[in-house]
């Protein structure tokens, strides 16, 4: 697995723990650690329906046991996660010209 993003310094303590919410947290902070930056000068609806296709694509991955979520955080398999980095960049044509 690659790196672990630690959970609990994201998740609000008083909100209702689920695995959809938990997925769904992960998506938003993978999209944001690979991609926040690169594609900050999209629209902001372009960037949303990229991460709701990467929850999309979290949800096949975790019941196919490419990604864990643990008490300890969140983890993907790095293939699984180079195979997502690639689909999204197919999505979008991200060279520094076409986004600024």
């Amino acid at each position: 697995m690659g790196d672990i993003i630690q959970i609990n310094k994201f998740k609000p303590e008083a909100s209702k723990d689920s695995k959809e919410s938990d997925v769904a947290m992960f998506s938003v902070l993978w999209f944001t650690e690979h991609f926040g930056e690169l594609f900050e000068g999209l629209e902001l609806e372009v960037r949303y329906a990229l991460i709701i296709s990467t929850y999309r694509f979290m949800v096949d991955a975790e019941s196919n046991g490419d990604v864990e979520i643990t008490e300890e955080g969140f983890s993907i398999d790095n293939e699984t996660s180079k195979e997502l980095q690639d689909r999204i960049k197919a999505a979008v044509d991200y060279t520094t010209e076409k986004l600024n």
